[in-house]
């Protein structure tokens, strides 16, 4: 698969999964890891461990330390003068923020009191698309080293190519991002958006539209979510996860759904 391609279905990937590793220079197979050596991929046939869905974590590092690099969707490239965002769910109160430099680099901390912070990210540029990352649940660990991309209107023009697919930049675009207790994205996973929404699954990193689960690497986009709230339901296994994001105009929403 293009390695191009392979960004568009993980191109909110805020958090490090095997399914969206990026291609590096001496890494043949594009698994980061420097070898030429392909990986075994998660099993689609196993079933997906999913009782901890049910056992909310209770502590969190205190401070969270969110590190990473916010670079364009296509390239990798650093950009400057984005500002990232802490956000409070609740009411959306930033309570840190940061502009990056010409390296693009970010770090931001945040006061848990040491419970799961109840929060999410917003990263805009006034020349770009705003990028907005959620959590099913709160988030309970620190995280580094990650890549959180912007895209223009040349970015959405090419994934339209790439994907074979309309996209209405009027309408809220999301990507949701399923995991299962053992870290792994989860196969099987079943997804909706109301009060509207169209979901698209893939099969092998490839957007198909028969599809009606996730495959072996847990993602899925939504395309022309009303704008304004919308409720997310992800059934795997026997747990279902419901929570709520956020769509604009001209923006791309990140749902990562992980206990």
């Amino acid at each position: 698969m293009h390695a191009a391609t392979k960004k568009v279905i993980c191109f909110l990937g805020l958090l490090a999964i095997a399914a969206c590793s990026q291609d590096s220079g001496g890494d043949g197979d594009g698994d980061g890891d420097g070898d030429n050596t392909a990986d075994a991929g998660p099993d689609v046939d196993a079933v997906a461990s999913t009782s901890c869905f049910d056992t909310p974590k209770t502590t969190a590092p205190d401070p969270l330390e969110i590190e990473g690099t916010v670079v364009t969707l296509f390239g990798s490239n650093p950009v400057d003068a984005a500002t990232i965002e802490a956000r409070q769910r609740t009411d959306d109160v930033v309570v840190v923020d940061q502009t990056t430099a010409g390296d693009g680099l970010f770090a931001l901390s945040i006061d848990s009191g040491g419970a799961p912070w109840g929060g999410y990210f917003a990263i805009t540029r006034t020349d770009m698309f705003t990028t907005y990352v959620y959590f099913s649940s709160s988030v309970s660990e620190s995280f580094t080293g990650e890549e959180v991309p912007l895209a223009d209107d040349g970015d959405i023009a090419l994934m339209q190519t790439l994907l074979g697919l309309q996209i209405d930049t009027t309408q809220g675009m999301a990507v949701v991002q399923v995991f299962d207790c053992d870290g792994a994205p989860a196969a099987g996973a079943r997804i909706s958006f109301a009060p509207s929404g169209d979901v698209i699954y893939t099969d092998d990193n490839t957007p198909d539209l028969d599809a009606t689960e996730t495959d072996a690497s847990g993602g899925a986009l939504g395309l022309n979510l009303g704008v304004g709230e919308s409720t997310v339901t992800i059934e795997i296994g026997d747990a279902t996860v419901t929570t709520a994001i956020r769509a604009e105009a001209q923006s791309l929403v990140g749902l990562f759904v992980k206990p």
